[in-house]
């Protein structure tokens, strides 16, 4: 029996027309933009909007970014012109003691000489060899002219000739303004260099303190070491140490200070009273530079302690450079 279920063949057939079929225009090309499926023309639109989109927010990043500009370089005027000149006032008017008290220790009383002048009178001075002209160069002290040329000609035969002079920065030690002539030497190794610093005496003639351009001390050096003195007066380098033995073991009772005598390796340590004028000279001086400074001091023995202790009794000056007044007593 012939089925009636519907069939469907395999492969699609071709209807050809039969005889009394009605005419047809046959296949037609699509014209070009019609027949377009809806989605195909959403997504164009979208995309043709997402580009106008992209095309304002540039824009606006700009003329965002010109603002910005602009409001930035307007801040910092502002804070140059008047917020920076502002501060500054406030704080002019807040210091005026310090900063007036800090420019007097400046001021010297003598007209220091020039760096020209300053390396000549060095210069003049040390090729002094006639006693008679000690004293037209230097600040003498307590040393004879005889101590001085003899001196002069030790440091010559150690050290060679001298090879050349640089004018340093005035140097503000115990409220005095003083000159300073870097000498060199043609032995280095003796003696590489020494510094000649130049006081005013009298009526502010400019002379070389000989007593600190040879860095003595009182009684010398090498009997200072030894172990056989009471007490001493040195001209030394003082730096801040932590060496608490014997009888000044107590660090919250004692400050303790290295000094190390020019142009030698020996170290002596100074101690002295916790809040005494020693330790606030001391203070004070330090605080000026970092590192060792110049000092002179007077020290004492105490028994109970090594040969290299020493007690400070009396900070005499604040560089190689006695002054009239001893410094610790300025120092408050």
């Amino acid at each position: 029996m012939r089925s009636n279920d519907i069939q469907r063949a395999v492969r699609a057939s071709r209807h050809e027309r039969a005889v009394g079929d009605a005419p047809t225009i046959g296949r037609v090309a699509m014209a070009k933009r019609l027949g377009v499926p809806k989605r195909s023309r959403g997504k164009r639109k979208r995309r043709s909007e997402s580009r106008e989109a992209r095309k304002h927010r540039k824009v606006v990043w700009a003329w965002s970014i010109l603002l910005v500009s602009v409001a930035s370089v307007l801040v910092i005027l502002f804070v140059y012109f008047w917020i920076i000149p502002q501060l500054e006032e406030n704080e002019v008017a807040a210091r005026p003691r310090t900063r007036k008290k800090e420019s007097a220790r400046v001021v010297s009383k003598f007209v220091p000489p020039s760096e020209r002048e300053a390396i000549q009178l060095v210069k003049d001075g040390l090729a002094v060899r006639d006693p008679k002209r000690v004293p037209e160069f230097f600040r003498v002290g307590d040393s004879s002219p005889q101590e001085v040329i003899q001196s002069l000609q030790q440091i010559e035969s150690e050290c060679g000739p001298i090879q050349g002079y640089t004018s340093l920065n005035r140097i503000d030690a115990n409220g005095t303004v003083l000159g300073a002539v870097m000498v060199t030497y043609s032995n280095k190794d003796a003696h590489p260099e020494s510094l000649a610093l130049l006081t005013p005496v009298d009526q502010g003639d400019w002379k070389i303190d000989f007593d600190a351009y040879t860095k003595r001390s009182k009684p010398s050096w090498d009997e200072i070491m030894s172990g056989g003195v009471d007490s001493a007066e040195v001209r030394v380098l003082v730096s801040v140490d932590t060496y608490f033995h014997n009888a000044f073991a107590d660090e919250y009772q004692w400050k303790c200070y290295r000094m190390v005598g020019p142009m030698r390796d020996e170290v002596l340590f100074g101690y002295c009273k916790v809040g005494s004028p020693e330790e606030t000279a001391l203070k004070r001086a330090l605080s000026k530079q970092d590192g060792k400074v110049r000092m002179t001091l007077e020290i004492g023995k105490v028994q109970g302690t090594e040969k290299r202790q020493f007690q400070i009794t009396k900070v005499i000056a604040e560089d190689w450079v006695v002054a009239d007044v001893v410094f610790d007593k300025n120092s408050k």
